[in-house]
């Protein structure tokens, strides 16, 4: 009983000191919350604030990026639009050097030069239709365009409409390209513009040079929308806004609503940034004209004064930032907030706990086993454990997040153990070779998905990195092959770690997708190819020399221009100096005039050309080079570089001298065929009637004018003896016989001779054998040697009236004959009357008069064909309607003698038409014509070809009456006329054209 009593009591005891217990235990709870409250903080506040300012630095980096991404971006806006005007300069510099434009510039508009020029033009905006409008030639002097594209060929172009450029408030009012080139002679693009071209263009105009003068401006208009094409091709799949602008701020391109913003002005940083003179790259905050804020990155051209600039929004841009702040400070909030409470709430229910873990680290420590503790007291651990898996779950997390981050950049991390050869890595690491997850496991594996052309380019870098060189570094780039066939590109780098007797252990590192790079670097070889095809085809070396270290560069062109092995280094400016000609070596070399001028510029630098001729070092041939050159400034502004580009100008060269020569020639030519024709004039017999005298002056002259024609023919080479005779006796074909070798006679000799035969035909035709119908003439010539070697030319008369001996009084036409003979051709001539059948001539010619001489076989043997025989009489229309003739003749008088012709022939002549107007008019609107007689050149701008066309719609014949040779001037319409008269012509040979002109079969389709 006093046990239970006493146990009573002791338990009364024992419960009051569990009270006291638990109150004693209570106070130590509080002071632990409190103290784990501030641990919390001390320890949160920090990682809060570590954790804010590392993801803020990540943002501020990723925004970085995408500021360099801009300038990048810009930078390759710069280049691609530079190269694009660049490639039209090109293509202008060598249409420039073609001859055609030489001979455009000399004839003028609507002849062959020009319709070369027109062609060549045409071929080059076929080539790259999106982006020439146009291209166009124009003399130095102010005058009408020579040729346009916009209009048809052998079309002159009307003078061009003032052009019109959008109102600007940068810089001063423009000027068209045209008027800048003459005003500063260099090459010049145009701001944008309106004019002859539909739309919107940018002009390219440049300096066509010949002899070191301004002699024509050559120029292309350019599609704004190429340019725009040319930018969006540039930018990234994110792109932000691209804008050109010209030199007055005014939108030239632009890669989103290219037609509804071009022609505007760019907005307040474009206009800030064009009004600079020479402005840096930068990057400015600014607004886009739709009114989005942006960040602009802008660039000068290096071509033209224009400026390319490239915004993305900057709502874009500072969103990463943004969304970390925002994101770190309410985590911050939530952390500490989270932290406090879980401080406060563990506080009250831990302190058993932690005591209990504390007695338990106690019992661990001295290596006594932890007594089994009641659930009440493990609980609050097992809440604990739950905060550790919830922060490990907050881990996993962020590791995903990282993981997608890697992903979305293509990025994958790898690491490879050595002893195990087992590789592992981040997620995704597979989808960069185009394999599932886990497929790689091993370095055999990775291999396999490398292109086999690289497999041994990998393997040899790893390995050297394995063995330690480079300091165990690890790179490559290398292809990977898909299953599906794919082939994408990689770049890989890392580092391998050793033990210390050299083993490896592992290697870890990151692999990155590259494939657009390579692609953008692929383009750019291909650009870079393009433009040196374009170089080559142009035939232009281009040549870098270093004024400081005096390296010099040189393109394969450049040394075929020189004639020297590619194999070897650029020679020296010694070298240079020995293969130009002495004479051509006082200017001293281009980059040494532009090192000593001391002016250098990247944009506006003056560039300096010069032509000068030198022997090249494999043939020995003398060439004409034209060079033009630029100096580019170091870092103290002086010269540092020169730049420059090659032309082999020797064919223009020669073109112009033959163009000189030939001028001078035909100056000389007609100069003394119309001294010669005067003196026939003059030295003709006065006491003769008019109609005598007339057809004797009319006659030598056409004599004069046949063999002319014969040497223009044969380029002034000479003329064939036969021919000569052939012309002279062609009316009285039928009637006379050839027979001698083939012999050409120099050109001044061809025409002394024809004069000769002329008037020994006049004389047969008056008094001797072809005076009569059965009179014959015979012809022969050979090579005499008898009293120095000559050709003995024998004239035989048969058949005409019976000779009573020679004639008492020598007429004009004997001393001719004398003077012709002995004084110009320096030989004889012999005239035998004693035979009563004929006359017998023997013209003895110098040798040195002969210009080629076929000795075997016979140029021509036998009697000629009978020739058409001009009719007296036309075949008229029915009695009472006269035909209806069109005359087409600038020149009043042969317009008055072919008119008087006409007349005498029984035709009714309309005109004569002195313009191609006036012509055009008649031929359109004139009833009942019944022929045309057209001369082809009307004055050195018109030509009557187009009212071919007119007359063959109307089915009316006609007849061509020209003073050129050949075929050329009539541009393949000869073979549709009835007749093609050579002038001078006489009335029998209009009258036998006209003849066949009338004739029922001439016009079957004539239309009245």
């Amino acid at each position: 009983m006093p046990r239970k009593a006493g146990g009573d009591i002791g338990g009364g005891a024992t419960g009051g000191s569990d009270a006291a217990a638990t109150a004693s235990w209570l106070r130590p709870m509080r002071r632990f919350s409190g103290h784990l409250l501030r641990l919390a903080l001390a320890v949160a506040l920090p990682l809060v604030l570590l954790s804010a300012a590392l993801v803020a630095w990540t943002a501020e980096g990723q925004r970085a990026d995408a500021l360099r991404d801009l300038e990048s971006t810009t930078l390759a806006l710069q280049l691609a639009v530079d190269q694009e005007i660049g490639l039209t300069v090109a293509m202008l510099e060598a249409l420039a050097t073609s001859p055609a434009v030489d001979a455009a510039l000399l004839e003028g508009g609507g002849g062959a030069g020009a319709a070369s020029v027109h062609a060549q033009a045409s071929a080059l905006v076929a080539l790259r239709p999106a982006a020439l409008a146009v291209i166009w030639l124009r003399p130095a002097d102010g005058g009408a365009p020579i040729m346009t594209t916009l209009l048809p060929p052998g079309t002159p172009p009307p003078m061009l409409p003032e052009p019109r450029f959008p109102p600007r408030a940068v810089g001063p009012a423009p000027t068209s390209s045209y008027q800048a080139v003459i005003e500063q002679g260099r090459l010049h693009v145009g701001d944008l513009v309106q004019g002859a071209v539909p739309g919107w263009t940018v002009l390219v105009a440049l300096p066509v040079r010949r002899a070191g003068r301004l002699v024509g401006v050559l120029g292309a208009g350019l599609r704004p929308s190429s340019l725009g094409q040319v930018m969006r091709a540039q930018l990234p799949d994110e792109a932000g806004v691209a804008v050109l602008m010209d030199r007055g701020a005014i939108v030239v391109g632009r890669t989103v609503q290219e037609d509804r913003f071009i022609g505007l002005p760019a907005g307040a940083a474009g206009n800030a940034f064009q009004q600079q003179a020479n402005p840096a790259p930068a990057m400015v905050p600014g607004q886009m004209l739709e009114g989005t804020p942006v960040y602009a990155a802008f660039r000068r051209l290096t071509m033209a004064p224009f400026a390319v600039g490239y915004g993305a929004p900057r709502v874009v841009v500072d969103a990463p930032l943004r969304r970390a702040l925002t994101a770190a400070a309410i985590g911050g909030v939530l952390a500490l907030l989270l932290a406090a409470g879980a401080a406060l709430w563990f506080g009250r229910r831990l302190g058993g706990a932690v005591a209990a873990l504390g007695e338990d680290a106690l019992l661990i420590a001295a290596g006594h086993a932890v007594p089994p503790r009641a659930a009440s007291r493990v609980i609050e651990v097992e809440a604990a454990r739950a905060a550790l898996l919830r922060s490990t779950a907050a881990l996993a997390e962020s590791d995903a997040r990282f993981t997608r981050a890697v992903a979305a950049a293509r990025i994958g991390t790898w690491e490879w153990d050595a002893a195990a050869n087992r590789l592992t890595g981040s997620p995704g690491r597979e989808a960069l070779y185009g394999r599932a997850p886990g497929s790689m496991p091993t370095r055999e594996a990775m291999i396999e998905a490398v292109h086999p052309d690289d497999r041994a380019i990998v393997s040899a870098a790893a390995d050297a990195a394995l063995r330690g060189e480079a300091e165990g570094h690890y790179r490559a780039e290398f292809r990977t092959v898909w299953p599906d066939g794919t082939i994408r590109w990689l770049s890989t780098q890392g580092r391998a770690e050793l033990a210390p007797d050299g083993t490896a252990l592992r290697m870890s590192g990151a692999v990155v997708d590259v494939t657009l790079r390579r692609e953008a670097e692929a383009a750019l070889r291909d650009s870079e190819r393009r433009l040196r095809l374009a170089q080559d085809a142009a035939g232009i070396g281009v040549w870098e020399r270093d004024l400081v270290t005096g390296g010099t560069t040189w393109s394969e062109q450049e040394y075929r221009l020189h004639g020297l092995d590619p194999g070897q280094p650029p020679p020296d400016a010694e070298a240079l100096r020995a293969m130009t000609l002495p004479e051509d070596r006082a200017g001293g070399l281009l980059f040494e005039r532009l090192r000593d001028a001391g002016v250098a510029s990247e944009e506006h630098g003056k560039a300096l050309d010069a032509e000068y001729r030198i022997r090249r070092a494999d043939t020995g041939d003398i060439r004409w080079l034209q060079v033009f050159g630029r100096a580019l400034p170091g870092p103290d502004g002086r010269p540092a570089r020169v730049i420059g580009v090659s032309l082999d100008v020797t064919e223009r060269r020669e073109a112009e001298e033959r163009q000189v020569l030939l001028m001078r020639e035909v100056d000389h030519r007609a100069k003394n065929a119309l001294a010669v024709a005067l003196s026939v004039v003059q030295l003709a017999p006065q006491n003769v009637s008019p109609q005598s005298f007339a057809a004797g002056v009319a006659g030598r002259i056409a004599a004069m004018s046949r063999a002319h024609s014969l040497l223009a023919a044969e380029r002034w080479a000479g003329a064939d003896l036969g021919d000569l005779i052939e012309g002279e006796l062609a009316v009285h074909a039928g009637h006379f016989s050839l027979e001698g070798p083939h012999l050409r006679l120099v050109a001044a000799a061809a025409q002394p001779v024809t004069m000769l035969l002329h008037e020994l035909a006049t004389n047969a035709a008056k008094h001797g054998a072809l005076a009569c119908p059965g009179g014959r003439l015979a012809l022969s010539w050979e090579v005499d040697q008898s009293d120095g070697l000559a050709v003995r030319l024998l004239w035989r008369e048969q058949g005409g009236p019976r000779l009573a001996g020679p004639p008492v009084h020598a007429g004009f036409g004997s001393r001719l004959l004398a003077s012709l003979a002995r004084q110009q051709l320096g030989g004889s001539v012999r005239l035998d009357w004693s035979d009563p059948a004929g006359l017998t001539v023997t013209l003895r010619i110098p040798w040195r008069h002969v210009a080629w001489y076929a000795p075997a076989g016979t140029a021509r043997k036998g009697p000629q064909p009978a020739a058409r025989r001009a009719p007296s009489e036309l075949p008229l229309a029915p009695p009472g309607r006269p035909p209806r003739v069109l005359l087409v003749e600038d020149e009043a008088l042969l317009a008055m003698q072919t008119e008087a012709w006409l007349q005498s022939l029984g035709c009714e002549v309309v005109g004569p038409a002195r313009d191609l107007a006036q012509a055009l008019r008649h031929a359109t609107e004139e009833p009942e014509l019944s022929a045309a007689v057209l001369d082809v050149n009307l004055g050195p701008d018109e030509s009557a070809l187009p009212v071919v066309d007119v007359l063959r719609a109307r089915g009316i014949p006609f007849i061509f009456a020209t003073g050129y040779a050949g075929p050329a001037a009539l541009e393949g319409r000869g073979a549709v006329a009835v007749a093609v008269l050579r002038k001078p012509f006489g009335r029998p040979a209009l009258a036998d054209a006209l003849a066949r002109a009338l004739a029922p079969a001439a016009a079957p389709m004539r239309r009245r």
